[in-house]
């Protein structure tokens, strides 16, 4: 589940970007001598908002998760604005639906379940250091 919430923000920050690029970068017969050529630091700044966001949005799960659960254990909220936005079965079906009333990047998909291990993942490594 977490691999595929990665991708989707992966998705949604693709998307965000594309988007920004294609508004910010000057077509070719547009372009003027003072025109960036590096729109890195944007990109970055463009993201850091992003991820911002999308924290603000989880922030608000975790501040109203116990009355969330009593409603909606076991569903998928859409949260965006800190409201949830729509309330649905499947994962897939959330981002589905949020996908076309939001843009990508401007909302959370959250299970909403009981306890800090609905919104934690912890990783094992198989490593081991001499």
């Amino acid at each position: 589940m977490l691999r595929r919430i990665i991708a989707q923000v992966r998705t949604a920050l693709v998307g965000i970007t594309t988007a920004q690029r294609e508004t910010t970068i000057p077509t070719p017969a547009k372009r003027d001598t003072q025109a960036p050529t590096n729109l890195g630091g944007k990109l970055n700044i463009l993201k850091s908002m992003t991820d911002n966001y999308l924290q603000k949005q989880l922030e608000y799960f975790k501040a109203n998760q116990k009355e969330l659960v009593k409603k909606y254990e076991g569903k998928f909220l859409v949260i965006k604005d800190q409201q949830v936005q729509g309330v649905y079965d499947t994962e897939i079906e959330a981002y589905t639906e949020a996908k076309k009333k939001f843009d990508l990047g401007t909302f959370l998909i959250q299970q909403c379940l009981p306890g800090q291990e609905s919104y934690t993942q912890t990783f094992h490594s198989r490593v081991a250091l001499s």
